[in-house]
Protein backbone atom coordinates (compact mmCIF):
# COMPACT_ATOMS: atom_id res chain seq x y z
CA UNK A 1 0.00 0.00 0.00
CA UNK A 2 1.85 3.38 -1.25
CA UNK A 3 1.25 6.42 1.38
CA UNK A 4 -1.38 8.80 1.02
CA UNK A 5 -0.30 12.89 0.54
CA UNK A 6 -3.18 14.63 2.81
CA UNK A 7 -0.37 17.51 3.51
CA UNK A 8 0.60 16.78 6.38
CA UNK A 9 4.10 15.56 5.44
CA UNK A 10 5.54 18.92 4.19
CA UNK A 11 5.12 22.87 4.07
CA UNK A 12 2.29 24.41 1.71
CA UNK A 13 3.37 27.24 -0.58
CA UNK A 14 1.80 30.20 0.89
CA UNK A 15 3.49 28.95 4.36
CA UNK A 16 6.94 29.32 3.08
CA UNK A 17 6.24 32.43 1.15
CA UNK A 18 5.29 33.62 5.06
CA UNK A 19 8.30 32.58 6.60
CA UNK A 20 10.71 33.97 3.61
CA UNK A 21 8.70 38.02 4.05
CA UNK A 22 9.11 37.31 7.90
CA UNK A 23 13.13 36.46 7.38
CA UNK A 24 13.36 39.13 4.79
CA UNK A 25 12.05 41.77 7.22
CA UNK A 26 13.77 40.91 10.00
CA UNK A 27 16.95 40.82 7.67
CA UNK A 28 16.15 44.25 6.55
CA UNK A 29 15.41 45.43 10.13
CA UNK A 30 19.46 44.11 11.44
CA UNK A 31 20.43 45.91 8.03
CA UNK A 32 19.22 48.86 8.59
CA UNK A 33 20.55 48.87 12.35
CA UNK A 34 23.85 47.60 11.81
CA UNK A 35 23.80 50.76 8.43
CA UNK A 36 22.80 53.45 11.35
CA UNK A 37 25.25 51.68 13.87
CA UNK A 38 27.97 52.24 11.29
CA UNK A 39 27.35 56.15 10.43
CA UNK A 40 27.31 56.93 14.63
CA UNK A 41 30.63 55.28 14.84
CA UNK A 42 31.97 56.93 12.01
CA UNK A 43 30.74 60.06 12.83
CA UNK A 44 31.97 59.64 17.22
CA UNK A 45 35.52 58.81 15.12
CA UNK A 46 35.68 61.98 13.56
CA UNK A 47 34.39 63.58 16.86
CA UNK A 48 37.25 61.82 18.87
CA UNK A 49 39.29 62.61 16.09
CA UNK A 50 39.47 66.37 16.54
CA UNK A 51 38.95 66.23 20.14
CA UNK A 52 42.52 64.60 20.08
CA UNK A 53 43.50 67.01 17.66
CA UNK A 54 42.16 70.32 19.92
CA UNK A 55 44.01 68.42 22.62
CA UNK A 56 46.78 68.68 21.02
CA UNK A 57 46.73 72.08 19.82
CA UNK A 58 46.11 73.21 23.28
CA UNK A 59 49.01 71.30 24.45
CA UNK A 60 51.38 72.75 21.69
CA UNK A 61 50.14 76.30 21.98
CA UNK A 62 50.70 76.10 26.16
CA UNK A 63 53.81 74.48 25.57
CA UNK A 64 55.31 76.70 23.55
CA UNK A 65 54.14 79.77 25.30
CA UNK A 66 55.28 78.67 27.91
CA UNK A 67 59.22 78.89 26.54
CA UNK A 68 58.51 82.77 25.89
CA UNK A 69 61.08 84.45 28.55
CA UNK A 70 60.27 87.69 28.93
CA UNK A 71 62.94 90.33 30.49
CA UNK A 72 61.89 92.41 33.24
CA UNK A 73 62.59 95.38 32.06
CA UNK A 74 59.65 94.87 29.19
CA UNK A 75 56.61 97.05 30.74
CA UNK A 76 54.32 96.80 28.02
CA UNK A 77 53.82 93.66 25.74
CA UNK A 78 50.61 94.89 23.74
CA UNK A 79 52.00 96.49 21.12
CA UNK A 80 54.64 93.09 20.36
CA UNK A 81 51.09 91.44 19.58
CA UNK A 82 48.33 91.81 17.00
CA UNK A 83 45.83 89.46 18.27
CA UNK A 84 43.81 89.97 15.35
CA UNK A 85 46.52 89.53 12.67
CA UNK A 86 46.52 86.52 10.80
CA UNK A 87 49.83 85.93 11.55
CA UNK A 88 51.09 86.48 15.67
CA UNK A 89 54.61 87.04 16.47
CA UNK A 90 54.96 87.01 20.07
CA UNK A 91 59.22 88.13 20.92
CA UNK A 92 61.45 86.41 23.26
CA UNK A 93 61.15 83.29 22.53
CA UNK A 94 64.02 80.86 25.23
CA UNK A 95 64.70 84.37 26.24
CA UNK A 96 66.16 85.33 22.80
CA UNK A 97 65.47 89.08 21.80
CA UNK A 98 65.42 87.82 17.96
CA UNK A 99 63.42 84.44 18.39
CA UNK A 100 59.59 84.64 18.11
CA UNK A 101 57.13 82.48 18.47
CA UNK A 102 55.08 82.21 15.58
CA UNK A 103 51.01 81.24 15.41
CA UNK A 104 50.11 81.08 11.74
CA UNK A 105 46.27 80.78 10.95
CA UNK A 106 46.14 80.39 6.96
CA UNK A 107 42.67 78.72 5.61
CA UNK A 108 41.70 76.22 8.32
CA UNK A 109 45.42 75.38 9.04
CA UNK A 110 47.28 76.53 12.22
CA UNK A 111 50.91 76.56 12.06
CA UNK A 112 52.66 76.66 15.30
CA UNK A 113 56.87 77.51 14.87
CA UNK A 114 59.52 79.44 16.15
CA UNK A 115 61.26 81.74 13.61
CA UNK A 116 64.69 83.30 13.79
CA UNK A 117 65.44 87.10 12.72
CA UNK A 118 69.01 85.78 11.56
CA UNK A 119 67.37 82.60 9.35
CA UNK A 120 64.30 84.04 8.58
CA UNK A 121 62.92 80.20 8.65
CA UNK A 122 60.51 78.56 11.04
CA UNK A 123 61.62 75.51 13.34
CA UNK A 124 59.84 73.23 15.44
CA UNK A 125 56.70 73.47 13.23
CA UNK A 126 53.61 71.96 14.36
CA UNK A 127 50.37 71.82 12.01
CA UNK A 128 46.64 71.67 13.04
CA UNK A 129 43.90 71.24 10.52
CA UNK A 130 39.99 72.68 10.95
CA UNK A 131 40.99 75.89 12.74
CA UNK A 132 38.60 78.41 11.14
CA UNK A 133 39.78 81.53 13.37
CA UNK A 134 42.47 81.97 16.06
CA UNK A 135 42.53 85.73 18.38
CA UNK A 136 45.05 86.63 21.30
CA UNK A 137 45.19 89.18 24.23
CA UNK A 138 48.01 89.17 26.32
CA UNK A 139 47.06 88.36 30.32
CA UNK A 140 48.65 91.24 32.53
CA UNK A 141 48.55 91.54 36.33
CA UNK A 142 47.35 94.49 38.37
CA UNK A 143 50.77 96.14 37.67
CA UNK A 144 50.37 96.11 33.68
CA UNK A 145 53.37 93.29 33.09
CA UNK A 146 52.43 90.62 30.71
CA UNK A 147 52.03 87.02 32.12
CA UNK A 148 50.88 85.07 29.20
CA UNK A 149 48.54 85.20 26.53
CA UNK A 150 45.12 84.07 26.09
CA UNK A 151 44.09 82.17 22.65
CA UNK A 152 40.49 82.24 21.39
CA UNK A 153 40.43 79.22 18.59
CA UNK A 154 37.17 78.92 16.64
CA UNK A 155 36.77 75.90 15.22
CA UNK A 156 35.27 75.01 11.78
CA UNK A 157 32.05 72.61 11.71
CA UNK A 158 31.54 73.63 15.43
CA UNK A 159 29.21 75.85 16.83
CA UNK A 160 30.35 79.66 17.63
CA UNK A 161 32.14 79.09 20.74
CA UNK A 162 35.83 79.05 20.41
CA UNK A 163 37.68 76.78 22.60
CA UNK A 164 39.65 79.36 25.31
CA UNK A 165 43.55 78.77 25.81
CA UNK A 166 44.92 80.33 28.85
CA UNK A 167 49.35 80.14 28.21
CA UNK A 168 51.20 81.57 30.94
CA UNK A 169 55.18 82.93 29.92
CA UNK A 170 57.95 80.76 31.11
CA UNK A 171 59.55 83.80 32.40
CA UNK A 172 56.52 84.31 34.83
CA UNK A 173 56.29 82.34 37.98
CA UNK A 174 52.70 83.87 38.73
CA UNK A 175 49.75 82.61 37.00
CA UNK A 176 46.84 84.05 35.58
CA UNK A 177 43.74 84.02 38.19
CA UNK A 178 40.48 84.52 36.46
CA UNK A 179 38.68 87.28 38.19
Amino acid sequence: MSPSRTGEDGFTLMELMVTVAITALIGLVVWQGAVHAQGTTDRMSACSRATIQMVHMERALREQTGHIRMPYWIGSFEFLVDGDAEDMEIPFYEGEAGSFLVVKHAGTSLLIGVRDVGTEELSNIQQFEGVSEITCDVITNDAGEPLGIRYEVYFTGKNNRPVVITAGFGSNPFWYTAR
